[in-house]
């Protein structure tokens, strides 16, 4: 797509965007090399995937979709986490001269200055003319969107989601098919970049293929309803079809599986209430920014009371936005109306399955306001997977930028000479209104230890506490490099040696599991067979005293008289020994449900159609006794040294409640 005499001024303008969102997230220019902005939780996981994509695509033997480095020794799929490969990409040459944090703020960098570019082009070719009161309207669509709360919301640590630059430059790309169409001239080449910038947008996250499907529909219709003649409504409808497919097509060796797992297990659906409860209010979507330096604190306080968390929460179109909007909506005419649309569509699908106001549920009589989206939700299949239903707002920023720069554009001329006052006045309102400065940042904190730990063996590491998952522990394996029993992923996973192995499970809960709790050989004996070297306990990650106590005396329990191999104000580090006697133990295999407390306060595990209960006997026999619910217990014997699934003529247990093992 060619941008003729404007290349230079694209070019400045993309600097400008990036500049810009580098001062209004004040002070990370001081720390690009030290820090990430954000509040160090996820920001870790995506820094992780920075350098997982380096790792898996310059060293030999690197899967890309899977890894091994967490939940060693069984590794985990990628293909459901926010892997954000083309982040990892264009950050490669950065982490190569400079390390993974430069890399992580390269792709913040992109971030601000790709997307306001990519609404800046397209605001220009909606305004259909190059003079210089379009483009400096253009500029200020290009701040509306690149600036907008909802970016600066998943700054804190959603890379995945913060990338968003691929959306206006796809929805620029249909733009151009949908008008090359509707004038019946060759669209090879317009396809083609769109097709481009549609499989960007969807391995950066699989979101935008939902939200990118959405808008595709949406403009589709709407060209082919202004259509004359059967034939070109026709073309207008089936060939972004085809593009969709045609990505689908290119995408299909990750899909397929991720269908094909998806149809097979529910452990990634959370429901209808955490769909409800990660929903936009309403009132939030013209709240004015949450993190303003002036009124922040008191916005904050009414945001408190929503919902979903702070990063889900920003939602704001902006009120100058909005006004601008909606002087474009009266006074642009055809040009607005797939915008209108497309907003109104995604500012209804943000709103989730009921309606939001002020954190409360808006209710007709006794009954919850229900939204189209709950219908969405239930008839269309794998769609209750995209659980953060508020991240449609994004597409309804796209809309309020361009319609914002068609109101500015035709109230420039009341200026008459002096019209550069009204980009100037409204870009100013739209950055002070959306300014969140001073930013909060991330330093890395990886003890030492860590960094020293290369030289140390090769076993793998269980950070404690493990009870829920910590993204800290990524963001140390990118300075040890040693696999990790578990891990932080996007979704849970159910093969996870923490789910699946004795002494991990209660360590895991922070109590009973189906499986009995290990003797020491026997946890020695696990850890062998796991190539499990080293047990580290954090401190700094267990603030609570129930959490740090439960924690303690489990590890103590299973390590016995073991001193520790290192030892300070932070961490204390075990090496595990080999077990001095073989000795048997049993395991779960398969995609068992989560923990949970039956009606007389037993622990229970749902059975699914692949799970199993593996027993594996030591040096002598070993007897395993299992109880389902509704069952009387039985015993299983396995011979010395084998090893034999234990569930096998048992289809009748559905629903596991223990597995205890003893030596005859």
């Amino acid at each position: 797509m060619r941008l003729r005499p404007g290349l230079r001024l694209s070019a400045l303008a993309a600097a400008i965007y990036g500049l810009g969102g580098l001062l209004l997230a004040w002070p990370l220019p001081l720390h690009l090399a030290d820090a990430i902005p954000g509040d160090g939780f996820d920001g870790w996981q995506n820094l992780w995937n920075l350098w997982w994509v380096r790792r898996a695509l310059l060293e030999p033997g690197g899967q890309l979709w899977h890894t091994d480095m967490l939940d060693y020794p069984r590794g985990v799929s990628l293909l459901f986490h926010t892997l954000n490969l083309p982040n990892g990409v264009l950050s490669l040459p950065v982490q190569e001269l400079a390390g993974v944090i430069p890399g992580y703020n390269l792709v913040v960098l992109l971030s601000f200055a790709l997307g306001g570019l990519g609404a800046y082009l397209l605001a220009l070719r909606v305004l259909g003319q190059r003079s210089a009161p379009a483009r400096a309207a253009a500029l200020v669509a290009g701040a509306v969107y690149a600036y907008s709360p909802f970016h600066f919301a998943h700054l804190l640590g959603h890379m995945q989601v913060f990338a968003l630059q691929w959306l206006p430059l796809y929805a620029l790309a249909l733009h151009r098919l949908l008008e090359v169409i509707s004038a019946g001239r060759r669209i090879r080449r317009v396809a083609v970049v769109a097709l481009l910038f549609l499989l960007l947008a969807s391995l950066t996250d699989w979101y935008n293929l939902v939200y990118l499907t959405f808008l595709t529909a949406v403009w589709a219709l709407w060209f082919a309803g202004c259509a004359c003649g059967a034939r070109r409504r026709l073309a207008l409808v089936a060939i972004p079809a085809t593009v969709l497919l045609a990505a689908v097509a290119l995408l299909s060796p990750l899909l397929l599986p991720m269908a094909l797992q998806a149809s097979r297990a529910d452990f990634m659906l959370t429901g209808e209430a955490h769909i409800v409860s990660l929903s936009a209010d309403l009132l939030g979507l013209v709240l004015p920014q949450e993190m303003h330096p002036l009124w922040g604190d008191a916005v904050a306080v009414v945001a408190d009371g929503f919902t979903s968390s702070t990063s889900e929460r920003m939602l704001s179109l902006g009120i100058v936005p909005l006004l601008l909007a909606a002087a474009g909506w009266w006074r642009g005419g055809p040009r607005s109306r797939p915008f209108v649309w497309a907003g109104l569509v995604f500012v209804t699908l943000s709103l989730g399955p009921v309606l939001h106001v002020a954190g409360e549920v808006a209710h007709i009589g006794d009954r919850p306001l229900v939204l189209p989206v709950l219908a969405l939700y239930r008839w269309i299949p794998f769609l209750a997977i995209a659980r953060s239903v508020g991240r449609y707002a994004v597409m309804a920023s796209l809309s309020v930028a361009v319609l914002a720069a068609l109101g500015l554009r035709a109230l420039i001329p009341i200026l008459g000479r002096r019209w550069w006052l009204a980009p100037l006045m409204a870009s100013g309102l739209v950055l002070l209104e959306f300014l969140p400065a001073p930013y909060p940042m991330s330093a890395p904190d990886t003890p030492a230890w860590y960094s020293r730990l290369s030289d140390r063996g090769s076993g793998a590491v269980l950070n404690l506490p493990v009870s829920w998952d910590r993204p800290q522990y990524l963001l140390h394996q990118t300075a040890h490099g040693r696999p990790l029993v578990s891990g932080y992923t996007s979704r849970r996973n159910p093969w996870s040696p923490v789910e699946s192995y004795p002494g991990l499970q209660q360590l895991r809960q922070l109590g009973d599991d189906v499986l009995a709790f290990p003797d020491r050989d026997t946890f020695a004996t696990i850890a062998e067979d796991l190539g499990l070297q080293y047990v580290v306990l954090d401190a700094y990650q267990m603030p609570g005293a129930e959490e740090r106590t439960a924690t303690e005396t489990l590890a103590d329990r299973l390590l016995g008289s073991l001193e520790p191999v290192h030892s300070d104000q932070r961490l204390t580090v075990y090496e595990v020994q080999p077990p001095s006697s073989d000795r048997p133990y049993a395991w779960l295999e398969g995609a068992w449900g989560p923990a949970g407390e039956g009606a007389h306060g037993q622990t229970r595990r749902q059975r699914c159609s692949d799970c199993e209960v593996w027993g594996r006997a030591g040096a002598s026999a070993a007897d395993f006794t299992l109880a389902c619910q509704g069952l009387s217990p039985f015993v299983v014997r396995v011979v010395p040294g084998a090893v034999e699934p234990l569930l096998t003529g048992h289809p009748d247990c559905t629903i596991l409640t223990s597995v205890s093992w003893s030596e005859p």
